[in-house]
Protein backbone atom coordinates (compact mmCIF):
# COMPACT_ATOMS: atom_id res chain seq x y z
CA UNK A 1 0.00 0.00 0.00
CA UNK A 2 1.20 3.32 -1.01
CA UNK A 3 1.72 5.40 2.22
CA UNK A 4 2.54 8.99 0.67
CA UNK A 5 0.06 11.81 0.96
CA UNK A 6 -2.11 13.35 -1.43
CA UNK A 7 0.27 16.31 -1.31
CA UNK A 8 3.34 14.17 -1.54
CA UNK A 9 2.14 12.22 -4.27
CA UNK A 10 1.33 15.41 -6.58
CA UNK A 11 4.99 16.71 -5.77
CA UNK A 12 6.61 13.44 -7.12
CA UNK A 13 4.67 13.44 -9.77
CA UNK A 14 5.36 17.58 -11.07
CA UNK A 15 8.79 16.88 -9.87
CA UNK A 16 9.43 13.66 -12.20
CA UNK A 17 7.68 15.31 -15.34
CA UNK A 18 8.90 18.87 -14.92
CA UNK A 19 12.42 16.94 -15.34
CA UNK A 20 11.51 15.17 -17.96
CA UNK A 21 9.93 18.25 -19.60
CA UNK A 22 13.37 20.06 -18.84
CA UNK A 23 14.82 18.11 -20.76
CA UNK A 24 13.11 18.58 -23.62
CA UNK A 25 13.50 22.79 -23.05
CA UNK A 26 17.30 21.98 -23.08
CA UNK A 27 17.25 20.24 -26.28
CA UNK A 28 14.97 22.69 -27.82
CA UNK A 29 17.55 25.96 -26.85
CA UNK A 30 20.55 23.84 -27.97
CA UNK A 31 18.50 23.63 -31.06
CA UNK A 32 17.88 27.49 -30.86
CA UNK A 33 21.16 28.38 -29.41
CA UNK A 34 23.64 26.28 -31.94
CA UNK A 35 21.39 24.85 -35.07
CA UNK A 36 21.55 27.13 -37.67
CA UNK A 37 17.49 26.28 -38.26
CA UNK A 38 16.08 27.05 -41.92
CA UNK A 39 12.41 28.67 -42.17
CA UNK A 40 10.17 27.14 -40.99
CA UNK A 41 12.04 24.78 -38.92
CA UNK A 42 12.60 27.72 -36.16
CA UNK A 43 8.60 27.81 -36.46
CA UNK A 44 8.32 24.45 -36.12
CA UNK A 45 10.85 23.72 -33.34
CA UNK A 46 8.89 26.56 -31.46
CA UNK A 47 5.45 24.53 -31.75
CA UNK A 48 6.61 21.87 -30.99
CA UNK A 49 8.27 22.83 -27.73
CA UNK A 50 4.89 24.06 -26.67
CA UNK A 51 3.00 21.24 -28.10
CA UNK A 52 5.12 18.86 -25.55
CA UNK A 53 4.71 21.63 -22.18
CA UNK A 54 0.85 20.89 -23.15
CA UNK A 55 1.48 17.11 -23.69
CA UNK A 56 3.27 17.11 -20.47
CA UNK A 57 1.57 19.24 -18.33
CA UNK A 58 -1.68 17.30 -19.01
CA UNK A 59 -0.21 14.30 -18.36
CA UNK A 60 1.14 15.30 -14.60
CA UNK A 61 -2.26 16.37 -13.79
CA UNK A 62 -4.20 13.46 -15.08
CA UNK A 63 -1.73 11.05 -13.04
CA UNK A 64 -2.15 12.97 -9.90
CA UNK A 65 -6.17 13.22 -10.08
CA UNK A 66 -5.98 9.24 -10.58
CA UNK A 67 -3.77 9.03 -7.73
CA UNK A 68 -5.25 11.36 -5.46
CA UNK A 69 -8.53 11.62 -6.72
CA UNK A 70 -8.65 15.49 -6.29
CA UNK A 71 -8.44 17.92 -9.01
CA UNK A 72 -6.49 20.36 -6.99
CA UNK A 73 -3.89 17.82 -7.03
CA UNK A 74 -3.49 17.54 -10.06
CA UNK A 75 -3.42 21.67 -10.86
CA UNK A 76 -0.49 21.07 -8.32
CA UNK A 77 1.63 18.30 -10.17
CA UNK A 78 1.36 20.42 -13.39
CA UNK A 79 2.38 23.75 -12.11
CA UNK A 80 5.34 22.32 -10.48
CA UNK A 81 6.21 20.09 -13.90
CA UNK A 82 5.79 23.87 -15.77
CA UNK A 83 7.99 25.82 -13.00
CA UNK A 84 10.46 23.05 -12.85
CA UNK A 85 11.22 22.77 -16.75
CA UNK A 86 11.37 26.32 -16.66
CA UNK A 87 13.99 26.46 -13.87
CA UNK A 88 15.77 23.90 -15.42
CA UNK A 89 15.93 26.19 -18.90
CA UNK A 90 16.92 29.29 -17.14
CA UNK A 91 19.76 27.80 -15.37
CA UNK A 92 20.37 25.90 -18.64
CA UNK A 93 20.88 29.24 -20.74
CA UNK A 94 22.40 31.30 -17.98
CA UNK A 95 25.27 27.78 -17.94
CA UNK A 96 25.45 28.34 -22.25
CA UNK A 97 25.88 32.06 -22.20
CA UNK A 98 28.74 31.74 -19.91
CA UNK A 99 30.16 29.01 -21.60
CA UNK A 100 30.11 31.15 -24.44
CA UNK A 101 31.85 34.56 -23.13
CA UNK A 102 27.87 36.04 -23.21
CA UNK A 103 27.43 35.92 -19.98
CA UNK A 104 23.74 37.12 -18.77
CA UNK A 105 23.87 40.38 -16.57
CA UNK A 106 22.16 40.00 -13.26
CA UNK A 107 18.97 42.10 -14.94
CA UNK A 108 18.39 40.05 -17.72
CA UNK A 109 18.60 36.72 -15.36
CA UNK A 110 15.98 38.34 -12.95
CA UNK A 111 13.66 39.87 -15.63
CA UNK A 112 14.36 36.63 -17.93
CA UNK A 113 13.90 34.26 -15.06
CA UNK A 114 10.69 35.82 -13.90
CA UNK A 115 8.83 35.64 -17.14
CA UNK A 116 9.49 32.50 -18.21
CA UNK A 117 8.32 31.54 -13.93
CA UNK A 118 5.88 33.46 -13.90
CA UNK A 119 4.59 32.08 -17.44
CA UNK A 120 5.16 28.63 -16.29
CA UNK A 121 2.63 28.58 -13.15
CA UNK A 122 -0.10 30.90 -15.60
CA UNK A 123 0.49 27.66 -17.81
CA UNK A 124 0.50 24.68 -15.42
CA UNK A 125 -2.18 26.26 -13.67
CA UNK A 126 -4.41 26.46 -16.87
CA UNK A 127 -3.52 23.11 -18.65
CA UNK A 128 -3.83 21.47 -15.07
CA UNK A 129 -7.03 22.80 -14.56
CA UNK A 130 -8.56 21.28 -17.64
CA UNK A 131 -6.63 17.92 -17.96
CA UNK A 132 -7.59 17.48 -14.11
CA UNK A 133 -11.60 18.61 -15.19
CA UNK A 134 -11.45 16.16 -17.70
CA UNK A 135 -10.20 13.23 -15.66
CA UNK A 136 -12.74 14.20 -12.97
CA UNK A 137 -15.53 13.99 -15.71
CA UNK A 138 -14.15 10.84 -17.51
CA UNK A 139 -13.73 8.72 -14.53
CA UNK A 140 -17.08 7.07 -14.22
CA UNK A 141 -17.88 8.00 -18.28
CA UNK A 142 -18.76 4.76 -20.65
CA UNK A 143 -16.31 3.73 -23.13
CA UNK A 144 -18.30 5.09 -25.63
CA UNK A 145 -17.58 8.55 -23.95
CA UNK A 146 -14.33 8.21 -23.41
CA UNK A 147 -13.85 7.51 -27.05
CA UNK A 148 -16.35 10.73 -28.56
CA UNK A 149 -13.44 12.11 -25.85
CA UNK A 150 -10.61 10.81 -27.84
CA UNK A 151 -12.32 11.76 -31.44
CA UNK A 152 -13.28 15.24 -30.35
CA UNK A 153 -9.89 16.19 -28.65
CA UNK A 154 -7.90 14.84 -32.26
CA UNK A 155 -10.03 16.84 -34.62
CA UNK A 156 -9.44 19.63 -32.22
CA UNK A 157 -5.77 19.17 -32.57
CA UNK A 158 -5.71 18.96 -36.32
CA UNK A 159 -7.86 21.91 -36.64
CA UNK A 160 -5.26 23.98 -34.11
CA UNK A 161 -2.32 22.78 -35.83
CA UNK A 162 -3.88 23.66 -39.38
CA UNK A 163 -4.31 27.04 -38.35
CA UNK A 164 -0.56 27.51 -37.59
CA UNK A 165 0.74 25.84 -40.46
CA UNK A 166 -1.30 28.03 -42.05
CA UNK A 167 -0.29 31.02 -40.20
CA UNK A 168 3.04 30.48 -40.84
CA UNK A 169 2.43 31.20 -44.76
CA UNK A 170 1.00 34.45 -44.30
CA UNK A 171 2.87 37.77 -43.76
CA UNK A 172 3.33 38.67 -40.12
CA UNK A 173 0.44 40.99 -39.57
CA UNK A 174 -2.27 38.97 -40.85
CA UNK A 175 -0.95 35.53 -38.36
CA UNK A 176 -2.33 36.88 -35.47
CA UNK A 177 -5.87 35.48 -35.78
CA UNK A 178 -4.77 31.95 -36.85
CA UNK A 179 -2.59 31.71 -33.96
CA UNK A 180 -4.93 32.99 -31.47
CA UNK A 181 -7.00 30.17 -32.43
CA UNK A 182 -4.35 27.53 -33.00
CA UNK A 183 -2.32 27.62 -30.25
CA UNK A 184 -5.01 27.58 -27.59
CA UNK A 185 -7.09 24.52 -29.75
CA UNK A 186 -3.78 22.59 -29.39
CA UNK A 187 -3.45 23.29 -26.09
CA UNK A 188 -6.61 22.39 -24.94
CA UNK A 189 -6.45 19.37 -27.31
CA UNK A 190 -2.90 17.97 -25.97
CA UNK A 191 -4.29 18.76 -22.19
CA UNK A 192 -7.21 16.62 -22.30
CA UNK A 193 -5.28 14.08 -23.83
CA UNK A 194 -3.58 11.66 -21.07
CA UNK A 195 -7.16 11.89 -19.04
CA UNK A 196 -9.02 10.78 -22.39
CA UNK A 197 -6.97 8.20 -23.64
CA UNK A 198 -6.58 7.17 -19.56
CA UNK A 199 -10.11 6.60 -19.89
CA UNK A 200 -10.37 4.65 -23.14
CA UNK A 201 -7.78 2.34 -21.81
CA UNK A 202 -8.78 1.83 -18.48
CA UNK A 203 -10.59 -1.69 -17.17
CA UNK A 204 -14.21 -1.74 -16.96
CA UNK A 205 -15.11 -0.16 -13.76
CA UNK A 206 -18.18 -1.24 -12.20
CA UNK A 207 -19.42 2.07 -11.44
CA UNK A 208 -19.07 3.53 -14.72
CA UNK A 209 -22.12 4.82 -16.64
CA UNK A 210 -23.39 3.43 -19.50
CA UNK A 211 -24.98 5.05 -22.18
Amino acid sequence: MNSQTPSRMAVTVGCKLGMLLGGAQIINHSLEVFANLQPPLPAIRGVAMWAVMFLVCGAASSIAYGRTGAVSFGIVASILAAVSSAAILVVYAIAIGAARGEPLSFQAIVRTGGVHLGGSVLVGFAIGLVSGSTAAALRRASRATAMGAVVGLVLLLAAGLSAIAHATGLERSARPPFIMFGLPAVAIALAVAAPAFTALISPPDPLRRHC
